[in-house]
């Protein structure tokens, strides 16, 4: 399932009916293009040639659970209604002399419009779906719009489908803060599910010059420092209004010698460079893309905004939709489609036709889970409208109480008076990272935890602190700001445990594993694995390794599976049973390769995928679901295992699901089982007494994976206590 951004703002759009978008996502029915992160270009989309992967055990009658508490929900779904006899036709165009501009390709081809009966899709590159057939190949004459050159173009029927609008909203300013919010729809269409949901675009008023400007002010070390910043930031070029992931900067060519049309200013700045990503490439596109500065702005949040409490709360009034507001959109945006005069043409000439209203989908929500205290034979149920369990044992003992005889906190003197009733101090005479580090060999080893207070978010200070305490003298510690001390709001650490009742999910090892782009080593990838050495899942290993390729991956992920296993079996002095492995990798088969031969366990692999556009909402009075509802029908995969829980409850905005795919499962388990697995499994973060969105294994591998990746490339391995 390929996510499109449907107000793509090009430069070609006249050529690009709805049919476009309409059927080239239905074609995609026949097809399983890996998902890159970034945006996706429709000009250069895949549709590769190897069939849909059928996840369903082949002995499994339904997927479908039917227990538990019914509860019937609004999703932000909306049906196609297709016919069942309609062919699609496929053809392959070539154009002599080649034409390098995917705009006059689609002019050409548009106008020869005719030949298709004017019901045609185009990807711009060599691929037309059309109702119409063609039976042998045909070649016809069009003149070019750019330099009046004739042009000849071979169209070649290559085979047959069966079948089994640019908008830009209002934009909305932020003016204290001089940025703007775009607001769009996001949606993704398929014979199972489809999904609109709002999406939006920090739009600065920051270009790239002004940033480069800036950095040559202020710094000596210009272009390490230019490349640092803005590789890999998101841009929008002010001439097309598409958006581009900047890979590196160009200082020795400018906007003179690179022969520009456009205007600019400054004749001497730097350029850009984009590389075409790995879809674009397949899709024929390998050309690299060079931009002015002076013409893009900078979209998305720095750390500053991040940090800027004011702006985050004048930005959330704007996208932080509730349920009501968000299904409105959803509905009015599919009402503009289905009452647009050239949308009705053409769905009339595809014969399909839109559903007005949303799906419905009739779910459960699986049973409160148990909180036992040490005083209870019997489990409390948790508090399941909120998703927390906080007020149940805010003021109870633990079960397994860890004796915290020693602990040391690390702070400037000037907070001497905001601290008090410590068991041991360290005061800092400055902050600088230095003096910190030294003070840090003073703690003694007996010290369980190290709590430290800094003055402010410091990229360098905080990686040196986690440098030490992963790696010299491994201890669990926190930071926390100085502004942190003044909140009256009280926060615990608690231990928790799984508890499953059944003994199909006996002595079972869990495992998380997760990837972060390295910000410093661009072209390497951080690889964080992390699994429980208990049944409980109150003990943790983890390592870290980096790789530039899937095969490096595949090997990385079997030494450290190995790894995994030999911690188990010193902790347990024996195997587990079953293994389920939680992970976000995109390419399956790097992880399905060479396990094996390690162990005798039965082994789920569970795509995790939190970045989703679906959204569900109870029937009725339009709100958020509870926590613990599972969605696994209607708006599933038909030849998948795949199921959507809401594990968290939302007190604003709507509350947003988690995807998991069991991708291969020898465990014999039903999927019944990993529902209420993952659903357990989101209790466990020992930091928090609310429930995370995805399962405690992955969650940790994947903040391992951003820690290493974004603060500390030095780490290679880490031991979670």
């Amino acid at each position: 399932m390929e996510d499109i951004v449907l107000f793509d703002y090009a430069d070609d759009e006249k050529y690009m009916s709805l049919s476009h978008f309409i059927a080239s996502e239905m074609s995609a029915n026949i097809s399983t293009p890996v998902r890159a992160r970034g945006r996706a270009s429709s000009s250069h989309r895949q549709f590769a040639a190897e069939t849909l992967i059928r996840t369903i055990p082949p002995d499994s009658i339904t997927k479908v659970f039917q227990g538990e508490v019914p509860v019937c929900l609004c999703s932000n779904h909306f049906s196609m209604i297709t016919p069942t006899n309609v062919i699609i036709h496929r053809y392959h165009v070539n154009f002599d002399p080649i034409v390098e501009s995917p705009k006059i390709r689609r002019y050409l081809i548009y106008s020869h419009r005719e030949v298709f009966d004017n019901t045609y899709i185009y990807d711009g590159e060599a691929d037309i779906k059309a109702l119409r057939e063609i039976a042998e190949p045909l070649n016809f004459q069009a003149v070019s719009p750019h330099n009046r050159q004739s042009v000849t173009i071979n169209m070649q029927p290559t085979g047959k489908i069966s079948w089994n609008h640019p908008e830009m909203v209002k934009k909305k300013d932020i003016p204290d803060h001089q940025d703007k919010v775009w607001p769009g729809i996001l949606t993704a269409i398929n014979e199972h599910d489809g999904g609109i949901s709002c999406l939006y675009k920090i739009i600065r008023r920051t270009s790239a010059l002004d940033i480069l400007k800036r950095l040559k002010h202020n710094d000596k070390q210009f272009f390490n420092n230019a490349r640092r910043e803005l590789s890999g930031s998101i841009i929008m070029s002010h001439f097309n209004k598409k958006t581009y992931r900047i890979d590196d900067v160009i200082f020795d060519k400018n906007p003179v010698t690179y022969h520009f049309d456009k205007q600019v200013n400054n004749d001497i700045q730097p350029l850009l460079l984009v590389k075409p990503t790995e879809k674009q490439q397949r899709g024929g596109f390998k050309q690299d893309i060079i931009l002015v500065p002076e013409l893009c702005i900078l979209t998305g949040i720095t750390e500053n905004m991040k940090n800027d409490m004011s702006f985050q709360r004048e930005l959330d009034q704007h996208i932080r939709l509730d349920p009501v507001e968000r299904l409105n959109i959803m509905k009015k945006s599919v009402d503009k489609i289905i009452n647009n005069e050239q949308a009705r043409v053409e769905m009339e000439q595809w014969n399909i036709a839109l559903d007005p209203y949303p799906a419905e989908v009739n779910e459960r929500v699986l049973p409160p889970e148990q909180i036992f205290l040490p005083d209870e034979t019997r489990g409390i149920p948790g508090e399941q409208q909120s998703g927390s369990f906080d007020s149940l044992i805010r003021s109870e003992q633990l079960i397994k109480p860890v004796d915290l005889k020693y602990w040391v906190i690390v702070a400037p003197m000037h907070e001497k008076g905001t601290i008090e009733h410590a068991p041991k101090f360290l005061w800092l005479e400055n902050d600088r990272t230095s003096t910190t580090i030294e003070n840090f060999r003073k703690i003694p080893s007996m010290a369980k935890i190290v709590l430290i207070v800094v003055p402010n978010s410091n990229r360098k200070r905080y990686n040196a602190v986690k440098q030490y305490f992963c790696c010299e003298k491994p201890c669990l510690n926190q930071v926390l700001t100085s502004k942190d001390l003044n909140n009256d709001e009280i926060q615990f650490l608690i231990d928790l445990s799984l508890e499953c009742p059944s003994k199909w999910a006996e002595c079972t090892m869990f495992v998380g594993f997760s990837t972060c782009k390295d910000t410093d080593k661009r072209d390497q990838t951080v690889g964080a694995f992390v699994c429980s050495t208990n049944a409980k899942a109150t003990s943790w290993f983890s390592q870290v390794s980096y790789h530039k390729t899937f095969e490096e991956m595949s090997s990385n992920f079997t030494a450290n599976f190995k790894s995994g296993l030999e911690a188990w079996n010193r902790e347990n002095n024996r195997f587990p049973k079953h293994i389920i492995i939680y992970h976000d990798v995109e390419k399956i088969s790097a992880l399905l390769d060479g396990y094996e031969d390690l162990t005798e366990a039965g082994i789920a692999f569970i795509t995790v995928n939190k970045q989703l556009n679906a959204r569900s909402d109870p029937n009725g009075p339009v709100k958020n679901p509870i926590a613990g509802t599972v969605i696994d029908s209607v708006v599933t995969r038909k030849e998948r295992c795949n199921f959507y829980l809401i594990s968290q409850s939302a007190r604003f905005a709507t509350v947003n699901p988690t995807m998991f795919h069991i991708i291969k499962d020898t465990t014999r388990w039903k999927p019944f089982h990993h529902q209420l697995l993952a659903n357990k499994l989101c209790n466990l973060d020992y930091n928090l007494t609310d429930k995370i969105s995805v399962p405690v294994p992955y969650h940790y591998a994947y903040k391992l994976a951003f820690l290493i990746g974004n603060y500390d490339t030095s780490i290679r391995s880490l031991i979670m206590l």
